[in-house]
């Protein structure tokens, strides 16, 4: 439990990292628009230097402009402090400079000096801008020192005309993923040089070196060089071992159909039951999916993930044998439109209509009319009209993350759920009663801790947030050690008789799940784990309704479930 925690937490903060920029701008001092010299406005600014960050805001472009008017001065004089020692000046320095346009070749030394101060700081747009052979290759030289930087922008927009300087960096294995990250952000215009990589690639008398070289190249455009990498497979017999392993790597990043046996065999089932999050599985039937039709052929090494226990990774592995269009595995697909898991009846529904499957109308007619969530409900009914329509098939567009703009999601969770309207009353009512149940609230103690008393003894649950969770007997017999019987944030716990039901759930960065398991002790001390419901997002309340019925708060719905399944959802009740 704790694996797949510390991987998902580590991959959404990340993606978070990844959408900051910090500004770091500084003030504009007093008088700077008015200062009638040179050395007048540059002292004004050495009061404000050592404030400076990496980042720029408008204050620098204000500041530019009242330095621009002191002409070629003003600019060497600004290149002799980016080269500095004085860091804030630096980093000053580097964010005025940037904008400032009226750059030459015979600049390139000064620019190269302060950029060896600055790995890939501003200064890098401007030789990027100037662009000659100079220019490109003290942009070069200063790759290998940065990742996604202001080096990787100026080398990228400058398309072709980088690509033979960067041959050199793609020879070396060292450097070459520095090289391969440029040419991934390169548009179009640089894709022609792709063919002519894989006539390299596959040319005997080139040198080793420039063939792996040329490989790794066509692998930074990944699917764009598809038609590129149509000669590469010959390559897989080749007797070199490190041509092999490159050739292999290139066409899965181009996503030819040669290798798509060893993608689809390296990716199995492999979390836990009650994982939350199968983000293995996820990550690598995302990428099968990306093959489109062409990875049809494997779609016999995905059928595991029908019979997972994990209904994460049966959801996805739906989602992704439909959209390989691997209709062998309907039979399969159709038997899952019963499972108590909504992810995965959800899947299911949407598969059966990517594979334009009318057959299996009558039951998704049963979806569209009982099922206990709308969004599973309303799934079933878009789903039928689509395989009644002329075309008839559901159209499959999906987004593998949410940056990849408008489509629907990939993976079937709390993402795809419309808002639920806000219950204030926090009344409910179920079957003519009414109950309350609001979101619980973690006690006095910093351990967020709750417990129930069974007979023999209590369980105990924690609840850490992001950090994790357990549940752990403690025996009355003080003899006997705290045994931990799961490792999960626990938000709410019920007696059952003979046993509990636990609520487990977080919301935390984009993450957000649910879902209660029967936990009973067995007539050899030990534990029966049973999920008896999936929610729709995080887990927020628990309470019992009556003898085997209860009720779980999630996101504005209440989830009402026996021991053995879900009945439906309660009614906001009015105060």
């Amino acid at each position: 439990m704790l694996t797949w925690r510390v991987r998902c937490l580590a991959w959404l903060t990340m993606l978070l990292l990844l959408s900051v920029c910090p500004t770091g701008a500084v003030q504009i001092p007093a008088g700077m628009h008015t200062c009638s010299s040179l050395a007048e406005c540059l002292k004004l600014l050495d009061g404000v230097a050592s404030t400076a960050g990496p980042g720029m805001g408008p204050e620098e472009e204000e500041i530019r402009q009242v330095l621009k008017q002191f002409g070629e001065p003003a600019k060497h004089e600004l290149l002799r402090r980016a080269a500095g020692t004085d860091r804030g000046w630096r980093d000053l320095a580097g964010a005025i400079l940037w904008g400032w346009d009226s750059w030459t070749p015979s600049d390139v030394p000064e620019l190269r000096s302060a950029l060896l101060k600055d790995p890939g700081g501003w200064l890098a747009r401007p030789l990027g801008e100037i662009g000659t052979p100079e220019a490109i290759r003290a942009l070069v030289e200063d790759l290998p020192k940065g990742s996604e930087n202001q080096t990787d922008f100026a080398l990228a927009k400058l398309g072709p005309k980088a690509i033979p300087f960067l041959m050199p960096l793609l020879e070396r294995e060292k450097t070459a993923k520095s090289a391969q990250r440029i040419i991934a952000e390169m548009d179009d215009s640089a894709l022609p040089v792709a063919s002519r990589w894989a006539k390299r690639a596959t040319d005997p008398s080139q040198p080793m070196r420039v063939r792996l070289a040329a490989l790794r190249g066509i692998a930074a455009f990944g699917s764009r060089a598809k038609p590129s990498s149509e000669t590469l497979p010959a390559l897989l017999s080749s007797p070199d071992p490190a041509l092999r392993t490159e050739t292999e790597s290139t066409l899965k990043a181009t996503r030819n159909p040669a290798v798509i046996h060893q993608v689809t065999r390296s990716c199995y089932p492999r979390a836990g039951q009650f994982d939350p999050l199968a983000i293995d599985a996820v990550l690598c039937l995302r990428e099968i999916a990306a093959y489109g039709e062409d990875a049809r052929s494997g779609g016999q090494d995905l059928l595991p993930f029908l019979s997972s226990k994990n209904g994460d990774e049966r959801a996805a592995g739906i989602t992704t044998l439909a959209a390989i269009g691997y209709k062998s595995a309907l039979p399969q697909i159709e038997a899952t439109l019963s499972s108590p898991d909504w992810r995965v009846t959800y899947a299911a529904v949407r598969g059966i209509g990517w594979l334009g499957d009318k057959e299996a109308l009558p039951d998704l007619q049963k979806v569209a009319s009982s099922h206990w969530l709308p969004e599973v409900r309303d799934e079933a009914t878009r789903t039928m009209a689509a395989l009644q329509s002329p075309k008839g098939r559901l159209e499959g567009t999906w987004k593998f993350i949410p940056s990849q703009g408008v489509g629907e999601h990939f993976e079937v969770d709390h993402e795809i759920l419309g808002k639920a309207p806000s219950c204030r009353s926090q009344r409910w009512a179920w079957n003519g009663a009414t109950f309350k149940l609001r979101p619980h609230q973690p006690g006095p103690d910093a351990q967020g801790s709750m417990s129930l008393l069974l007979s023999g003894g209590k369980l105990e649950g924690t609840n850490h947030g992001e950090f994790g969770g357990t549940l752990t007997w403690k025996s009355l017999d003080r003899n006997t050690k705290s045994e931990v019987i799961f490792r999960d944030d626990v938000v709410g716990m019920a007696n059952d008789g003979d046993g509990a039901m636990v609520l487990f759930g977080l919301a935390h960065m984009g993450l957000a799940y649910g879902y209660v398991l029967r936990v009973i002790r067995t007539s050899d001390d030990d534990w029966k784990l049973s999920e008896v419901a999936r929610l729709p997002a995080e887990g927020e309340a628990l309470t019992t309704l009556a003898p085997g019925t209860f009720a779980a708060l999630s996101r504005d719905r209440v989830v009402v479930f026996t021991r053995t399944r879900i009945l439906g959802t309660a009614a906001c009740a009015a105060p």
